[in-house]
């Protein structure tokens, strides 16, 4: 009975539901003109391809900015006095000058001396100085 089924009745069933299917979607088959099947290659290579190469120059990045880590450390821990880092790597001095609370005791430092504290290189952040203060531009005159 179960071979007579798989051999008889399901290929019977399976071609009409291909025929039903065939029939049913027809009018789709325009679907796909040349527009269509160009945006789905622009999002496979946007996707696809492209994510590659992004993921590729991020590890790259980070390789970059580790080894800046390492040369800033190396230059911070030169720069002290009575050797007070010695004992700490070249990345580890880099955390400890980065961390908050130490950002937090030089601002502090900054406050109480007054003076400009500048560091070569370093870029102007946005909203501090070179164009003026915004609040500055909206005061009424």
């Amino acid at each position: 009975m179960l071979e007579f089924l798989f051999n008889y009745v399901l290929p019977v069933i399976s071609f009409g539901m291909a025929i039903f299917f065939f029939i049913r979607f027809w009018k789709f088959r325009d679907v796909l003109d040349d527009e269509t099947i160009r945006l789905i290659r622009q999002a496979k290579t946007m996707f696809g391809t492209d994510l590659g190469a992004r993921g590729n120059k991020s590890q790259a990045d980070t390789k970059n900015y580790n080894s800046a880590k390492g040369k800033v450390g190396s230059k911070i821990k030169g720069l002290m006095p009575f050797g007070l880092l010695d004992e700490l790597n070249d990345q580890e001095v880099h955390s400890y000058i980065m961390h908050e609370d130490t950002i937090k005791v030089a601002l502090k430092l900054k406050e109480l001396f007054g003076g400009e504290w500048k560091l070569p290189g370093m870029p102007k952040l946005p909203g501090k100085g070179g164009g003026g203060d915004r609040r500055e531009e909206m005061k009424p005159i």
